[in-house]
C-alpha cells in the first residue's frame, strides 16, 4: 500500500501538483471523517508527500544536468542515477 501512495504522490509532482493537493489533506480523508487510527492516516500523508518530493529532486536534478549540458549537446545526460537513488531511499523508507 505505501508503494502506491509513494507512486501516487510522484506522479502528481510530474503533472504539476503541489504538496497541498495531497489527497489526504482534504477533510473527506481525515480520520473524524474515516474512522480510521490517526497514525494510519498520517503515515498515508507521509507516503504520497514522499512520492511528491522524490519527483521533484529528480525533476530538479534533471533540470540542472540539461542545463549543465546545454551547450555540449553531444553528452549524454545520465538520467538513471537519480532515479535509482529515489528507488533506494524509497526501499530504505519501507524497511523502516
Amino acid at each position: 500500500m505505501r508503494h502506491m501512495l509513494v507512486s501516487a504522490g510522484a506522479s502528481a509532482a510530474a503533472i504539476g501538483l503541489s504538496q497541498l493537493d495531497n489527497p489526504f489533506l482534504d477533510e473527506s480523508e481525515f480520520p473524524r471523517m474515516t474512522g480510521e487510527p490517526i497514525s494510519t492516516w498520517a503515515n498515508k500523508v507521509i507516503a504520497w508527500d514522499e512520492g511528491w518530493k522524490i519527483a521533484r529532486r529528480i525533476a530538479a536534478d534533471l533540470d540542472l544536468r540539461a542545463h549543465l549540458t546545454a551547450s555540449r549537446p553531444d553528452e549524454a545526460i545520465p538520467v538513471i542515477e537519480p532515479i535509482v537513488s529515489a528507488v533506494q531511499q524509497c526501499r530504505l523508507g519501507e524497511a523502516a
